[in-house]
């Protein structure tokens, strides 16, 4: 079935009602901290850089694992991952690989385990997105494009690897356009840009 996302906007309020029981993340570090990490798939210890607190409230007992979405307008981005969001923002912000990664990953809520995946996308990223022209999505759409094959080149399934190549880089330009005009309503209504992820 794949990976469903959707994005829309809300206060704070709205997501605490929707999403009751769930905690926002705590801030990120100003600093980047080295730990060690192993591979859950090769056993591998791996030395990471990271600006995401370790310590993180997690969600309460009871709380909701059926966020009721229907109060907001869902913008339809399937197969939309985490890692798209952090090429978007290397490409926009110039942002390094490890820093796009926390400041996406770092803003992930706690809800209950399988629920599926809440995380308000970055200020800076939203108000650049806001900023963006109709060449500006062209541009840089392209250019998120090339770095998503950047990072599928590495996928070793050679039929996974060819499919992912594949995707035009019009693809990635229509979906910065939605992203853009999502952003200029937030901007517009003082909300922040949310996104919703579920298997």
């Amino acid at each position: 079935m794949g990976v469903q996302t959707d994005l829309f906007l809300a206060s704070p309020s709205e997501i605490e009602a929707a999403f009751s029981g769930w905690h926002r993340p705590s801030p990120l570090l100003a600093d980047f901290v080295t730990r060690t990490a192993r591979n859950p798939f090769t056993g591998e210890q791996l030395t990471i850089r990271s600006r995401i607190p370790e310590d993180q409230t997690g969600p309460d007992d009871d709380a909701t694992d059926r966020p009721d979405l229907e109060r907001f307008d869902l913008v339809d981005q399937k197969g939309l991952s985490t890692v798209n969001l952090a090429q978007l923002a290397c490409a926009l912000l110039d942002w390094d690989h490890d820093n796009a990664h926390c400041e996406i990953d770092g803003r992930t809520f706690a809800g209950p385990p399988d629920a599926g995946v809440l995380l308000e996308l970055p200020q800076a990223l939203t108000r650049r997105l806001a900023d963006l022209t109709r060449d500006d999505c062209a541009t840089f759409g392209r250019l998120w494009a090339a770095l998503f094959r950047e990072d599928a080149n590495g996928i070793k399934a050679d039929f996974i690897r060819q499919h992912e190549l594949s995707r035009p880089d019009s693809e990635w330009i229509g979906r910065l356009a939605d992203l853009a005009h999502l952003a200029r309503q937030a901007r517009a209504t003082t909300k922040s840009v949310f996104v919703w992820i579920t298997a």
